[in-house]
């Protein structure tokens, strides 16, 4: 039964506290819209003095008699009432009592949750009331001071004195801080290093001098509460560097202070005198294999931290520095061949020293960590010039790593390396369309392999190197197949600018040639011009310019420079032959062939024809004429076998069809005129070689206007 009453207490007095802070909050909240109650003695006061909620939770936390929960609860309480800006010097007040009560009978438990919830108000306070800090701010510091039997007591204080605004520290806030580091217990120490971090105007001066101290795990810890402070502590930098650079101080601590160096980073620079030396002692100490490797490799680590200084100024460190990196990549000890892995991409080395160490490393190193960051450094460099290729070579063969993560690290590197690394886009398509694993790493391969052909892709686009079109496709339907449709789209997207731009540069570049080399080309285009003027108006003229001309371009330029016949370069002899040319000189010698035609002795023994009835393509005709014959002759060339008995006519029709050749109108047989030739056994025999018949042709169409050896085009006669 008593239990159970107590439980009741308890549970009351909780929902007594949550009411009263609810209210508390409704107050604040309007008070920090401005809004007040009308001027009188009322607006000065404590919101829960005026209800009455607040004695109830001060008599829990100091009566002795209430259980250790009843009084921290109540101090809980105590902390979100205090939030409200009028309550908070009343609640500190009362909390700072609590902590302050060093009696015989007092619980420790209670007193760190004093000390914690006066924390809790300066936490949620922007700007604490003036008297709350100078009542609050002395009593912590007397905690911190105070051998305390419950460590939470001193490590809350610590943590309460960290939660004030850094205007509010002081320097005996500080000192009491860096006294309280030294304390073993992990609590009180990381809460008071904590509290220090935030207080670095004040602190760093006071840490500087506590680098002094005899203690060398002390010293190890103020030099890596400086490295957490970051560009707060560039002031230290000169002090930290003196440490590093003591060769008979405790190894641990100049590893410490070479890691506080590189977390302080490129402000290091604005703390020095001389940031060059800073950077030649990291490299000598990085250079001294007597060193202990952990302060080498955090020398390391501490190069690679200021490259972005050397970078944002686009100058180099001194050769000397790549020149130590580059050794440190071939040490025994694998952290600082990490660490020189990661310094290099990050300094703006020189692409001709770093570029085959890292690559080397890349191959041949078992540490899949070093390999990472020598993957990753690659691709971090910057411009590679010369060695671009022995990069992306050394990247893609790192694409088949056993581990996911390396050739993740090599993906993103190619994808950096931008529109040089398209030799990678075929290994990089191949990692994406590897079959996926539960492993998120695989997964994490596959896609940042596909990002990296997408920022290929991209920079591709960027510098318009059209010829990447066809390795672009092959890799688009790769990672399609694969799934990856999102990824595939990008791709494809480009390939489409890319083709656009293919074409717009091909019509550029031919209308630059055109405006570069307008004078000969006008020339060209007025040269051709007057061909085609002949070839249209006067083409018996062409004939005979080019008959003409023979003598002189009759010759074939040597096989190096094409073996084109140079009557072609001058355009004659591409228009002797055409139908036009070949059309007139039939036209001008039409009448003589129709002459000499007739006075052949088996024409004029035929000169009579009578019509009998003929088969053409087994279907019988009467009346045979040259309308009969037209569809044959529409042919570019055509043959006709006359057969029949001895004596039915053969050799009449033959002259006949030759007549209908040189015809005009309705017994014309082509659109086009022609020569009709008869030649007879007897015009055969008079010739000899394997041109029989071309030389029976020729000469049966010897004119004035012809000459006898000139060869004869087969487009001059039909039929034989």
């Amino acid at each position: 039964m008593f239990q159970q009453t107590i439980q009741t207490k308890l549970w009351a007095a909780r929902l007594i506290v949550l009411l009263t802070c609810a209210m508390c909050l409704c107050i604040g909240a309007l008070y920090a819209r401005g809004w007040a109650p009308d001027a009188g003695a009322a607006a000065a006061e404590c919101p829960a003095v005026a209800d009455g909620s607040l004695d109830p939770l001060v008599h829990n936390l100091q009566d002795k008699s209430k259980s250790v929960q009843l009084r921290r609860d109540a101090a809980g309480s105590l902390a979100l009432l205090g939030q409200a800006p009028l309550c908070t010097d009343r609640v500190i007040s009362v909390l700072i009592k609590s902590l302050a009560d060093s009696s015989s009978t007092s619980v420790g438990a209670v007193r760190a949750a004093a000390s914690r919830a006066v924390g809790v108000v300066f936490q949620s306070l922007k700007e604490p009331p003036e008297a709350a800090t100078q009542v609050a701010v002395p009593a912590l510091v007397r905690a911190l001071a105070r051998p305390e039997p419950d460590p939470m007591v001193r490590a809350n204080a610590a943590w309460a004195l960290g939660q004030l605004p850094e205007r509010s520290s002081t320097k005996a806030t500080v000192v009491a801080l860096i006294n309280t580091v030294k304390e073993t217990h992990v609590n009180v120490g990381e809460a008071a290093s904590l509290s220090l971090i935030g207080m670095s105007k004040m602190a760093v001066p006071e840490l500087q001098s506590a680098l002094k101290d005899p203690d060398a795990n002390f010293r190890w810890k103020v030099a890596w509460i400086l490295g957490q402070m970051g560009e707060q502590a560039k002031d230290a930098v000169t002090t930290l560097a003196t440490v590093l650079n003591n060769t008979q101080e405790d190894p641990n601590v100049r590893g410490a202070a070479a890691w506080a160096i590189g977390s302080i980073g490129r402000a290091a620079s604005q703390g020095l005198p001389s940031f060059r030396n800073m950077v030649i002692s990291l490299t000598e100490v990085l250079r001294n294999s007597n060193n202990d490797a952990n302060i080498r490799s955090n020398a390391a680590w501490a190069l690679g931290r200021m490259g972005p200084e050397v970078k944002g100024q686009n100058t180099r460190f001194p050769a000397v520095v790549t020149a130590a990196l580059e050794a440190g990549l071939a040490d025994s000890d694998s952290d600082i061949r990490r660490n020189a892995a990661w310094a290099l991409g990050q300094i703006n080395p020189d692409p001709q020293v770093a570029v085959p160490a890292l690559t080397s490393t890349l191959r041949h190193e078992a540490d899949r960590r070093v390999r990472l960051e020598s993957g990753a450094a690659l691709g971090q460099i910057g411009v590679l010039g010369s060695r671009t290729n022995e990069a992306v070579n050394a990247l893609s063969s790192t694409l088949n790593d056993q581990f996911p993560i390396v050739r993740a690290s090599a993906a993103v590197s190619l994808g950096q390396l931008g529109a040089e690394a398209q030799e990678a886009l075929s290994p990089l398509a191949t990692i994406v369309s590897k079959s996926a694993k539960a492993s998120d790493e695989e997964r994490y391969a596959r896609f940042t392999a596909a990002e990296a052909v997408v920022k290929i892709a991209f920079a591709l686009d960027m510098a318009g190197r059209t010829e990447a079109i066809d390795r672009l496709k092959e890799a688009a339907d790769e990672i399609e197949l694969a799934g990856d449709h999102e990824h595939a789209i990008k791709i494809l997207n480009v390939v489409y600018d890319l083709n656009s731009m293919r074409w717009f540069n091909q019509i550029r570049r031919t209308l630059y040639w055109m405006q570069r080399y307008r004078a000969p080309l006008l020339a060209l285009c007025l040269y051709v011009l007057f061909w085609f003027l002949l070839y249209w108006q006067y083409p018996f003229f062409l004939f005979e310019l080019n008959e003409a001309m023979k003598p002189y371009v009759g010759y074939t330029l040597p096989k190096f420079l094409g073996g084109i016949p140079l009557s072609y370069l001058v355009l004659g002899e591409f228009f002797h032959y055409r139908p036009r040319v070949l059309d007139a000189w039939i036209t001008r010698n039409l009448g003589r062939a129709r002459e000499n035609f007739k006075r052949k002795a088996t024409v004029e023994k035929r000169a009579v024809h009578v019509d009998l009835a003929v088969f053409v393509d087994k279907k019988p005709v009467s009346n045979f004429s040259a309308t009969d014959l037209r569809s044959c002759f529409e042919k570019k060339r055509t043959c006709i076998l006359i057969c029949g008995e001895g004596g039915a006519g053969k050799t009449s029709l033959a002259c006949a069809i030759c007549n209908w050749t040189m015809s005009d109108g309705v017994k014309q047989l082509t659109d086009h005129p022609m020569l009709g030739l008869l030649v007879e056994q007897e015009d055969l025999e008079s010739f000899r070689g394997d041109a029989i018949l071309t030389e029976a042709v020729r000469s049966q169409l010897w004119f004035p206007s012809w000459t006898p050896r000139q060869p004869l085009p087969w487009s001059l006669w039909s039929i034989f």
